[in-house]
């Protein structure tokens, strides 16, 4: 009997143990297919600059670490929009996802792998309140819901600040995974996905990497715009008043704003800040490293709350890759821009070179605000009346001066309305006429010699009743041998809110984009005879569908508007890509040329460059 029990206990035994080992096992196995539970698999920590980009080929690797996936790659089905956020990765977003709009993306993975699964996500809440997930979109993968129980988005602190979420741990199958995202409400904006390994990267692949702004010593003041910068927790703000419509805003200690800048050789440069206090009187401060290394750490108190530039100090830059930092101290402030070479004001790369009469040096003179003139202000001249251009230049150069002049007076011979010189040296103006129609006009006054140094363009009256708006120095010339010419978006002259950009796709690196409605870029050049060519424009956009060219810009050849009615823009689908459009035939007169492309709706396209081919 007592064996039969012995017998009994041990068969119980087993089974209990069995049954527990099967119930342990069942915890594991529903812990890590979890979709929600990160805690049983450790997944490395990856920065941006650290991502495998697969938007292209939307592959998946278990070597490849974290790997990012644009929205804009994605198919969208519904409503949904690519539209251009500066604070999104690669300046683009999707949004206006309507409910049951989706995002789908089919993902070729190399094996069976649980990944971790994070989304980039704008959304906002006046009370800077998170929100459940699925109350803005739910997730199915491979067909199956994905859980969101009890899983958050944070609430951004502004429509450009782009905030990573951990949504959880799912389980791709070797070969293809339909990953979808069902939108439930258009609140919210969508960057970009992301996948983790939890295996060792390889350090093989290609990273993200960071982006290097090019630094050319030979260029006058250079501005780097802190919404371009690697930002560690500060946020974009748009502003009017700021120098390209966008700012960080600096409020928390550690906040961080990191400039990666290859610079052509070793060179001494000095280094200025754009700041603004929130407040008048605000105490605020900043760090600056350069290369690793602390310069200085730099407190304002300021007694008026606009945007200001400061030079803080003269630093060593190397050839090729440098860092600064620019790291918040103390305070709250606003953050616009750095600037490089702000004691130099004369590129020897541009084109084409405007100086603003306005902020010159004037004496005897008055200074009017003209919706006409360049920068809406003019210089109004009296019979002795003075202004001094200072110039700092690296080297000796040539060029070609041209004033765009305003006659109010019956005088058209310009001798008699002004003496100019150049270093110390008398620029003839007889024969040069100067209409007296009350409207703007670009005088050709002819070439001046810049020399290595400080430089002095001095304009004095002879007689009163005309205004001169800027000053230009052209390098760019058509004579008889000309077939071709090539010129750059970021050389033109730049009106209103539009900016240079750093792009690998565009022809010399850079394009001009963020361009609002009512920006303008103008190509100025002389030419020593009359002929006719061809106008072609280099643009990207982010259209789905074509549309017609006549909506977005207006090109005006000497003031005169082109025809552009027929031309047809053709969608680009996105603002890497840029292709050309054959704008037609143009007539070139001689002396003074502009080409200007005025911007009719908000950020429609970004410009590379125009060319001009004889015919």
């Amino acid at each position: 009997m007592n064996k039969i029990k012995t017998n009994n206990y041990l068969i119980l035994s087993i089974i209990s143990s069995f049954m527990v080992m099967l119930l342990v096992s069942l915890v594991v196995v529903i812990a890590i297919t979890s979709t929600n539970n990160n805690a049983t698999i450790n997944f490395p920590h990856y920065d941006y600059s650290d991502y495998i980009d697969r938007s292209d080929n939307k592959f998946f690797a278990a070597n490849a670490g974290s790997q990012l996936y644009q929205a804009e790659s994605a198919s969208i089905t519904g409503n949904g929009e690519i539209v251009s956020n500066i604070g999104a990765s690669d300046g683009l977003c999707v949004n206006n996802l309507t409910n049951y709009s989706s995002l789908s993306y089919t993902i070729v993975s190399d094996e069976d792998c649980f990944v971790e699964l994070k989304l980039s996500l704008n959304y906002t809440d006046s009370f800077n309140r998170p929100i459940l997930a699925n109350n803005l979109f739910t997730l199915t993968l491979n067909r199956k819901e994905v859980s969101l129980n009890n899983i958050f988005i944070n609430s951004s602190a502004s429509n450009y600040d782009f905030i990573e979420n951990n949504i959880g741990t799912i389980s791709l199958q070797k070969g293809n995974n339909l990953l979808q995202l069902i939108s439930t409400s258009p609140n919210y904006q969508i960057d970009y996905m992301v996948l983790t390994s939890p295996f060792e990267r390889s350090t093989q692949l290609k990273s993200i990497g960071h982006i290097y702004y090019p630094f050319y010593y030979q260029e006058n003041k250079q501005i780097f715009e802190a919404e371009n910068s690697e930002r560690h927790n500060s946020v974009i703000f748009d502003s009017s008043l700021a120098s390209q419509g966008y700012y960080l805003l600096f409020s928390q200690n550690q906040d961080k704003s990191i400039f990666y800048i290859n610079s052509d050789l070793d060179f001494s440069s000095v280094l200025s800040a754009c700041v603004k206090p929130i407040s008048i009187n605000q105490k605020f401060a900043f760090s600056v490293y350069v290369n690793g290394n602390l310069i200085d750490n730099y407190q304002f108190i300021e007694n008026s709350n606009v945007f200001f530039e400061q030079t803080l100090t003269r630093i060593n830059l190397k050839s090729g890759n440098n860092i600064i930092e620019i790291i918040h101290l103390e305070g709250t402030f606003n953050f616009d821009y750095i600037s490089l070479n702000g004691d130099i004001n004369y590129s020897l790369v541009e084109d084409t070179q405007r100086y603003e009469c306005e902020k010159a040096e004037i004496d005897n003179a008055a200074i009017i605000s003209d919706i006409n003139a360049s920068a809406n202000n003019s210089v109004l001249f009296y019979s002795n009346s003075v202004l001094n251009q200072r110039l700092i230049s690296l080297v000796d150069d040539n060029n070609y001066l041209s004033l765009r002049i305003k006659n109010l007076s019956s005088e058209t011979e310009l001798s008699k309305m002004m003496k100019i010189m150049v270093n110390n040296r008398i620029l003839d103006l007889t024969y040069i006429d100067c209409p007296d129609n009350e409207k703007y006009h670009d005088i050709f006054i002819g070439s001046i010699n810049i020399i290595s140094g400080s430089n002095l363009i001095r304009i004095s009256s002879v007689n009163d009743n005309f205004l001169i708006d800027c000053i230009t120095l052209i390098k760019t010339t058509i004579n008889d041998n000309f077939d071709a010419m090539r010129f750059e978006g970021e050389n033109a002259l730049l009106s209103g809110n539009c900016g240079i950009e750093y792009n690998v796709t565009a022809s010399q690196g850079k394009n001009v984009g963020y361009i609002k409605k009512d920006s303008s870029l103008t190509f100025v050049f002389y030419s020593s005879i009359a002929i006719k060519a061809n106008l072609i424009i280099s643009l990207s956009n982010s259209f789905k569908e074509n549309d017609y060219l006549k909506h977005f810009l207006q090109i005006d050849i000497n003031s005169n508007v082109l025809p552009i009615e027929s031309i047809v823009f053709v969608a680009g689908n996105g603002w890497k890509y840029f292709f050309e459009i054959n704008i037609g035939n143009i007539s070139i007169n001689p002396g003074i040329n502009t080409i200007s492309i005025k911007c009719l709706n908000d950020s429609s396209y970004n410009l590379d460059y125009i060319e001009l081919h004889h015919i």
